[in-house]
């Protein structure tokens, strides 16, 4: 171990990249890894902010203790200390708090977490300094220093660089907490390193900046005459840095020169950010400000309503900044006008970070709090099948098309625009594709309605409809279910015979030479039966036979349509289900007496009486619906109608 005092200063610049190595595998993404988001600490990141933000989520009431640490923000993750001792892992898109990853400090964390080298680390007031693993959020160690720790740890190279209120420097081997050196301030160190250029600056409580060389030499300092809680930031071979006298300074980096200081109204303990030109930071006199960086001339000033304690971060062209009066401010980076502002319930000395295109913050009310995107409107999207429905036919209604910009559907309302119930708030899931039938010919106006989730809490309704054109038949005995016997069809304008069937339906064995069935007439065919056991498919425009298909027994049955499939029962009491489209029959049953009843389709479920019982039968599977069929007590002819 080296200590380095005051009076041992050696003239030493080593040149260091001035890079955080991300944790993500991801290229894209500019993580805020660290108190200030980087190594030089320039509150700047390049990360697109949505142009209207709004609330996405905050921790509630699972944080009991004031929350003045701020956030790193990497892979969706978020680290963040509190005053209850306790450092957090959160998950960035919904608040939630990672199980298993709470870890116990044993005194209140005030310094912002960084990410390195697959570890998370940060300080305590109980005096260590604390590395975890952020795969597991185990420690892997924790070194002692003599006093709190509020001071943000940097990691360069291996090396972990932090101050701490016992007045020294410190700078650990990252893998193992080995001290390399300290430096002796000989006052209390809240301000947090930052590094650039082979150099490490820091604040202390005696007023002076100081720049430290990676071997712990002190290459200069500079006195302000009063204390330096601000922590530096470094951009363009300048230092920035706020003192307790008001006045924000700006020196040349790599060597003892000053260049310019602005004076505030109140202390300057808020750390400022660096973009663009500008220097953006706080004042105790409730004012965010914005100076050349060159000159030191203001460009701008905006007042809140409170101490500005926190430290401005930049992204979008936007400044993002809390103050104590409670909320977080939204600026014009270029011109400080007021966009917005999000108000927390105590007030903000927590400094934002800004990823994956949201804002977050901690407060004392003991909350961390996510402003992301708006939440955009779900697209509900409609489509039938078939397209034109007949009459009394299943006809598909999907929306699973329907998308959601940012989130997910997560329930959904069906309107079919007819006298039956809507399907009201079913999940997506079970509701977003559904069967309908129509009986009645005409026009109906359907209905979706979709509902999205959302982090902030804030969910989208949005609705489509489409006009759904209904075409006539007549499918079954007397038209449909109810058996009204009435067709919105136009009655034909002269009596002429149209035609004649050139196909022999009659007569069976018997020399019956009648015909009991009657036509159902879908589309463009007819269906009927004959009481020689055969069933025809015929052409209604012409009257030319498309199909038959001859069974055991007679019929006096007449045919039901639903979809594809024919329902008839015959005289020796099978109920048959006949595909029109291959003629195979799916699904038969023996109901045990003649059926000279015609059968009816209402909801999926074929209805037919024999002689002695009304059944129900599943129309896909023919499976009986009801447990014992019903008995009327006396022979039955009638057709049920529903």
């Amino acid at each position: 171990m080296v200590i380095m005092l005051l009076e041992s200063v050696m003239c030493i610049a080593t040149v260091f990249p001035n890079t955080i190595a991300a944790a993500s595998s991801s290229g894209s993404e500019d993580w805020w890894l660290a108190f200030r988001h980087d190594l030089s600490h320039t509150g700047h990141s390049t990360s697109e902010v949505p142009i209207i933000l709004c609330p996405w989520w905050d921790t509630g009431d699972k944080i009991n203790g004031s929350v003045r640490s701020s956030p790193a923000v990497v892979n969706n993750r978020v680290f963040i200390g509190s005053s209850n001792k306790r450092i957090y892992t959160l998950n960035a898109t919904t608040g939630s708090i990672i199980p298993g990853r709470t870890f116990y400090a044993g005194g209140a964390v005030e310094s912002s977490p960084t990410v390195a080298d697959g570890k998370v680390f940060f300080g305590s007031m109980n005096g260590s300094v604390y590395a975890l693993e952020v795969a597991t959020g185990n420690r892997v160690w924790n070194f002692a220093a003599k006093d709190s720790v509020y001071s943000s740890p940097v990691v360069v190279g291996g090396v972990v660089y932090f101050g701490s209120l016992d007045g020294y420097v410190y700078a650990l081997n990252a893998g193992d907490k080995t001290e390399k050196w300290r430096f002796w301030t000989a006052s209390k160190i809240y301000s947090s390193p930052a590094v650039s250029g082979g150099r490490i600056f820091v604040g202390a409580s005696d007023g002076r900046i100081y720049a430290l060389n990676l071997t712990g030499r002190c290459e200069w300092f500079y006195d302000t005459g009063q204390n330096c809680s601000s922590s530096p930031s470094v951009a363009n071979g300048r230092v920035f840095i706020g003192s307790d006298n008001g006045k924000l300074y700006a020196f040349n980096a790599t060597k003892r020169e000053y260049l310019w200081n602005y004076t505030t109204g109140g202390k300057v303990k808020s750390s400022p950010a660096v973009a663009d030109g500008c220097v953006f930071f706080g004042s105790m006199d409730g004012k965010v400000y914005a100076l050349n960086e060159t000159t030191g001339k203001q460009v701008w000033n905006y007042t809140t309503g409170g101490f500005v304690y926190s430290s401005p971060a930049v992204a979008d062209g936007r400044i993002f900044a809390g103050s104590g009066d409670n909320r977080t401010y939204v600026l014009n980076a270029t011109n400080g006008h007021h966009i917005c502002n999000f108000t927390t319930g105590g007030p903000v000395y927590s400094s934002p970070a800004v990823a994956q295109q949201m804002v977050f913050i901690g407060s004392d009310d003991k909350k961390v709090h996510a402003f992301g995107a708006e939440n955009m409107w779900p697209q509900p999207k409609i489509h039938p099948n078939p397209e034109q429905p007949l009459i009394l036919q299943k006809v598909v209604l999907n929306g699973s098309e329907s998308t959601d910009p940012e989130g997910n559907i997560v329930n959904c309302t069906w309107d079919f625009g007819d006298d039956k119930p809507p399907i009201k708030n079913v999940t997506w899931q079970s509701g977003k594709i559904v069967s309908h039938t129509y009986q009645i010919a005409k026009n109906y106006t359907v209905t979706l309605t979709v509902t999205d989730d959302h982090p902030s809490g804030i969910r989208r309704t949005n609705s489509t409809s489409l006009l759904l054109r209904v075409q006539e038949a007549w499918p079954m005995y007397r038209h449909d279910w109810n058996h009204t016997g009435c067709s919105t069809s136009l009655a034909p304008p002269t009596n002429g015979t149209l035609w004649k069937t050139p196909v022999s339906i009659g007569p069976n064995a018997s020399a019956d030479t009648y015909m009991y069935s009657s036509p159902a007439v879908v589309g463009d065919m007819i269906y009927i039966a004959s009481t020689n056991g055969t069933v025809f498919g015929i052409g209604a425009t012409n009257g030319s036979k498309v199909w038959n298909m001859t069974l055991e027994h007679s019929f006096h049955s007449s045919p039901a349509m639903s979809g594809d499939r024919l329902f008839i029962g015959d005289d020796a009491g099978v109920i048959y289900a006949i595909n029109t489209k291959d003629r195979t029959i799916p699904w038969s049953n023996d109901t045990g007496s003649p059926i000279y009843s015609s059968p009816t389709v209402a909801d999926g479920i074929v209805f037919v009486a024999s002689r002695s019982h009304l059944q129900a039968f599943d129309v896909d599977s023919g499976v009986a619906k009801w447990p014992q069929p019903f008995v009327p007590g006396g022979d039955t002819y009638s057709s049920p109608a529903v």
